[in-house]
């Protein structure tokens, strides 16, 4: 597996370093040989219309959308082009190992921590809610003073070319969620299901009508496997135009 290290020369973002913000390209990776990102879109936590990827190593055009086959070494360079808005990354390709993390909570302060070894993370959030305060090299912690919920990136560096990230949600005084990856989502079960993806209130999707009856679901066009990621609405392999209203296999637990 390789990823790929965000590298100095991308142009310089004109937010807080700690808010995701605007649309753009939040982190950059190649795993088993193959081209990924996480592309926030400005909007939440799904893209409208998924944006055009266009990938290039060393000033050579590899391919467009996801999945692109991408050398061993080199220098990556992504285009992002949503509606017209388009943002740049480059990135040096490396090796990286994988991150496990826990999320524990303790009277209102919610502990996000990854087992990563000797890297160090950096904590982005989505649409400025309750942020994730880096306590620690691989820790973060969420404050809240009322019930709520908030979803954090966490881009994993080593310092000599090799990161990853995860999408980890912290969630305070909130009935009936369940997990999916690391994101936290309203349900009534765990196990595999087949759900309608409607709109959700965090501008991705929301999980509805599930049903252990897997008979009837879809395998759409932006998804590479069979059981659905939110991670796809969320980093734009599939826009909210593609998938809203389907019937996916899902796994919560």
């Amino acid at each position: 597996m390789f990823l790929l290290l965000l590298l100095a020369c991308a142009e310089p973002f004109d937010v807080r370093r700690q808010d995701l913000g605007p649309f753009r390209i939040a982190a950059l990776g190649v795993e088993d040989g193959l081209a990924s990102a996480a592309i926030y879109s400005g909007e939440g936590m799904g893209h409208a219309t998924a944006p055009t990827l266009t990938w290039s190593v060393d000033g050579e055009v590899l391919g467009t959308g996801w999945d692109v086959a991408v050398p061993d070494s080199g220098t990556l360079e992504l285009e992002a082009d949503s509606g017209g808005v388009v943002e740049h990354a480059r990135v040096s390709i490396r090796e990286a190992a994988d991150v496990a993390w826990t999320r524990t909570e303790d009277d209102g302060v919610v502990r996000l921590e990854l087992d990563a070894g000797e890297r160090s993370a950096r904590w982005m959030t989505a649409q400025a809610v309750n942020e994730a305060i880096p306590v620690e090299s691989l820790a973060a912690e969420v404050t809240w003073d009322e019930p709520g919920l908030a979803h954090h990136l966490a881009l994993v560096q080593d310092g000599r070319g090799g990161n990853r990230w995860v999408w980890i949600d912290s969630a305070f005084g909130v009935d009936g969620l369940v997990q999916h990856e690391g994101r936290l989502v309203e349900a009534a079960g765990i196990g595999r299901f087949a759900a309608t993806l409607t709109p959700g209130d965090d501008g991705g999707v929301a999980l509805d009508d599930l049903s252990e009856d897997l008979s009837d679901v879809e395998l759409l066009p932006c998804m590479p496997e069979a059981s659905f990621r939110l991670a796809w609405v969320t980093d734009g392999r599939c826009g909210l135009d593609e998938v809203v209203g389907a019937r996916v296999e899902v796994e919560l637990w």
